[in-house]
């Protein structure tokens, strides 16, 4: 496996993520580097609706029955594979459980070094998984 890692980061963060959360987030990573999780700028959102909520973004905010109001970051579809059954207020309640157990997750999630959420591409967000999941701060 190789990873896609900006090193400029010195915080190393001790993951202790389970084969199942691992294996999720890989899953993300993988979709969002494939293109099966397209990027959905702002300005389509109009135009594409939401016949298939099968988009990325980490900011697009309207409202729908996903809580946290984004058509489908990091954290939501990383939760969304893990708990497929799950409902958006039990999806939420596991997200918070995750940042809890493994603070590296809420830097994922959250990053809190950017200002517009939306401007985040699935490439960033493929680069910043990576980083994680090696330990690294995911949004240097």
């Amino acid at each position: 496996m190789t990873y896609e890692i900006d090193m400029t980061s010195m915080f190393v963060y001790e993951n202790t993520l389970s084969s199942k959360e691992r294996a999720a987030l890989l899953q993300v990573r993988d979709q969002l580097r494939s293109g099966r999780l397209p990027y959905l700028l702002s300005g389509d959102l109009d135009r594409k609706g939401l016949e298939s909520c099968r988009y990325f973004n980490m900011g697009i905010e309207f409202n729908t029955q996903h809580s946290c109001g984004t058509v489908g970051c990091i954290g939501g579809w990383m939760t969304h594979i893990l708990y497929p059954a799950a409902d958006e207020e039990q999806i939420q309640h596991e997200m918070t459980c995750l940042m809890r157990r493994e603070p590296i997750l809420e830097e994922l999630f959250y990053p809190s070094n950017r200002a517009d959420y939306g401007l985040i591409t699935p490439e960033q967000a493929v680069k910043a998984i990576n980083r994680c999941l090696a330990g690294y701060e995911p949004w240097p």
